[in-house]
């Protein structure tokens, strides 16, 4: 049927927009954590 490969596509793009939202989030995420182990590193060996 049309119908049932019409909704398997849709639902396959939504699953890539989702995979790609989610990969970028992970990307700020460990962008963010990045900058805080070399804000924190900073932080440590910083005299006094």
């Amino acid at each position: 049927s049309r119908l049932g490969s019409e909704v398997y596509e849709t639902r396959h793009s939504l699953v890539e927009q989702v995979r790609q939202a989610q990969e970028e989030e992970a990307e700020c995420d460990r962008r963010e954590r990045g900058f805080e182990a070399r804000r924190d590193s900073a932080l440590h060996t910083s005299p006094g």
